[in-house]
């Protein structure tokens, strides 16, 4: 194995394992800041009205969500209509 092929190797793993670091530091901090809104959601009141109406109210269209899943997946349960009707 030539010198050029350790140091690339070397590169490659120290590329891996900081991959992989900020993997976790990104995991960690999406779950501290989800922690910290279910905690002041949990102890204030009208904090929780106004994230309640502002996600789900306002920015959220479920009709648009579920057009789309309709479109590509289909039902989510599926209806009688679409069964086959013959018998084995």
């Amino acid at each position: 194995m030539s010198e050029i092929d350790k140091i690339r190797n070397k590169i490659r793993g120290k590329k891996t394992k900081k991959n992989y670091f900020n993997i976790i530091n990104k995991f960690l901090v999406v779950v501290l800041i989800t922690i910290v809104t279910l905690i002041l959601l949990k102890s204030n009141p009208s904090l929780k009205e106004k994230f309640y109406k502002y996600v789900y109210s306002d920015h959220i269209s479920f009709a648009y969500i579920k057009n789309l899943y309709k479109k590509y997946f289909g039902e989510i349960i599926p209806s009688k209509k679409r069964r086959n009707k013959t018998s084995l």
